[in-house]
């Protein structure tokens, strides 16, 4: 678990997962916390806190984890997500009945109730930038969700995706060992499809187990809606470049910005325009932040440099 000011949700967290017959350890990685969230994983029983000196990202904190890690599977499990039940039973299933499986990951439901599939399909440059756009009878390739391909809202049997949400996470550990761990060039948001892509690459699977539920409230790495907005359309870019190439990544670039102001202009149009300041104040964060700075950092460039650009530039605004 890596916690960043996560104090708030750390215990009930540990406390859901503890009582889990697979559980053997607790480990937790804090990113310089200000609020006492090391303190409160030590009292909800963490085996094992790791304290970095500064926030240096999610990738690069659950790699450091992974170094103090010696099972079979590693759970990848955020502070904002409580196990319920015996979820982690019928993931850790998936990965003993087939070694082609890397990863296993459950169905995620929000406070409401709402169920969420907790993967999705691999980014393109046209699903990212449509899938903010209201578009009728929406077709398949202009969205990375997924829809009516499980016979229902959700499917009934585990089935493959293309990759994972990562609030709860079973990963085979040979498999992390085999790729060196996560890219660290994510500094937070888009390390799980990454890792997905790199299943794939390797010819083997990851698994949504509808079995196993987890409840997930989000958005608790990040406190301010428009800078986790603009860390997610970042880390997409980062995404394309890697995997769809360069050509991609600007094409994202350069249609992001406008496809931001179109959403915010349709939903003050029809009155939504509390819904709309989201949108706006995004695209203008990102406009800031991109003026003295390409697509991709450059590969042995801090990425929290990128982040404090854009944590500046949000001040600034």
């Amino acid at each position: 678990m890596v916690t960043y000011n996560s104090a708030a949700e750390v215990a009930a967290c540990l406390a859901a997962v503890h009582g889990s017959a697979h559980v053997e350890r607790l480990i937790v990685v804090d990113n310089a916390s200000s609020d006492g969230s090391v303190g409160a994983a030590r009292r909800a029983g963490a085996d094992l806190i790791l304290e970095n000196e500064r926030n240096v990202g999610f990738a690069r904190a659950v790699n450091r984890g992974l170094e103090a890690c010696a099972a079979e599977y590693v759970l990848l499990l955020n502070p904002d997500a409580l196990v319920t039940g015996d979820a982690l039973s019928p993931l850790v299933e998936c990965l003993v009945e087939d070694e082609a499986v890397a990863m296993a990951g459950p169905l995620l439901v929000t406070p409401d109730g709402k169920v969420i599939v907790g993967g999705r399909r691999f980014s393109t440059a046209a699903n990212r930038l449509l899938w903010h756009l209201p578009l009728p009878g929406r077709p398949l390739w202009s969205t990375p969700e997924y829809g009516a391909e499980f016979g229902g809202p959700t499917p009934r049997h585990p089935v493959p995706v293309d990759y994972l949400w990562g609030a709860a996470l079973l990963c085979r550990s040979s498999f992390l060992r085999e790729i060196g761990g996560l890219d660290e060039r994510f500094f937070l948001y888009s390390e799980d499809e990454d890792l997905g892509r790199r299943v794939r690459q390797l010819g083997l699977r990851s698994l949504l187990v509808p079995d196993a539920t987890v409840r997930h409230v989000g958005g608790a790495s990040s406190r301010d809606e428009t800078l986790a907005q603009a860390r997610i359309e970042m880390g997409n870019m980062r995404l394309l470049a890697k995997w769809e190439g360069e050509r991609a990544a600007r094409a994202f670039r350069a249609g992001i910005g406008p496809v931001l102001a179109l959403r915010a202009l349709l939903l003050a149009l029809v009155g939504r325009r509390d819904e709309a300041r989201l949108p706006w104040r995004t695209c203008r964060l990102l406009s800031r932040a991109r003026r003295s700075e390409s697509v991709l950092a450059p590969a042995d460039q801090d990425p929290t440099s990128r982040e404090a650009q854009i944590a500046d530039a949000d001040a600034a605004s």
